[in-house]
């Protein structure tokens, strides 16, 4: 269900990351852990894509969080997708603005 609220007005997520939900299909989402270093489901972008060969590799959380922050806040201040975390569920056709 929070995939759900995370396109609301109320929602602290980035603008990026909710048009991405909104805009988003269901294959287009896989379970990651290359941003914060725990499973997390997310929509696929860049970063997922060219991490996913190095995941066994990659630190636990919070280790691997601290090392993507500033990827991940350099590409929402410039309105990117390709290396910010996009949260999002396996049902992102339910969410609505």
């Amino acid at each position: 269900m929070g995939t759900t609220f995370l396109t609301r007005v109320e929602s602290g997520a980035h603008k990026v990351n909710k048009e991405a939900v909104l805009h988003a299909k269901e294959d287009q989402t896989v379970l990651t852990r290359s941003f914060s270093g725990k499973w997390a489901r997310g929509i696929k972008n860049n970063f997922i894509l060219e991490m996913r060969k190095h995941e066994e590799l990659l630190h636990d959380f919070p280790v691997q969080n601290i090392i993507t922050q500033d990827i991940r806040k350099a590409s929402a201040s410039q309105g990117h997708l390709d290396y910010m975390s996009l949260w999002s569920g396996q049902s992102s056709r339910l969410a609505k603005n």
